[in-house]
């Protein structure tokens, strides 16, 4: 996707940042492999699995966030992302949906829509990257600890409720 869009002449830096597992030896041999031409024209990087204070740097310093799992995952990154307004390309699976689905200006494919996430990154580079506003607020109002202790007192209380009517 990077070399399609870098051909396209568009400008742009895709930044991995993640753990490689030492058991997949032969899959990071080939990203490295892979990524390495991509550094060396500029517009791709990895960032290796960075400390908390240099993981809010990266997100900070981006514009957008690409995050497309094969299969289920946890939807932390997502919620980080957009919750520091970037603008959010993902995979259209399990929490993902959940966290992204109703977010302004997220974009979600199917698992093996490469074409149609790269031809919705070209569009956003051309448009000059914008980033989405108001999703911070959106994040706070729904995931914010106070906001789901609230939510978690409603729940024991209808669980109680329901236990004492059964009681009687």
């Amino acid at each position: 996707m990077a070399e399609s869009l870098h051909r396209q002449g568009l400008k742009f830096e895709f930044r991995f940042i993640g753990f490689t597992h030492p058991d997949g030896a032969a899959y990071t041999d080939a990203f490295q492999k892979r990524i390495q031409p991509m550094a060396e024209a500029g517009y791709a990087s990895y960032g290796g699995a960075p400390g908390e204070n240099e993981l809010i740097q990266w997100y900070d310093g981006a514009s957008a966030m690409v995050h497309f799992p094969t299969e289920d995952a946890a939807p932390m990154v997502v919620l980080e992302g957009l919750g520091r307004e970037l603008k959010f390309f993902g995979a259209r699976l399990g929490g993902i949906v959940d966290s992204a689905g109703t977010m302004p200006e997220s974009e979600l494919f199917a698992p093996d829509d490469w074409p149609g996430l790269t031809a919705a990154i070209a569009r956003w580079i051309s448009q000059g990257h914008p980033r989405p506003i108001g999703n911070a607020a959106i994040i706070r109002d729904r995931y914010h600890p106070i906001v789901l202790a609230k939510r978690h007192v409603e729940i024991y209380r209808e669980v109680i409720a329901e236990g004492a009517k059964k009681k009687v």
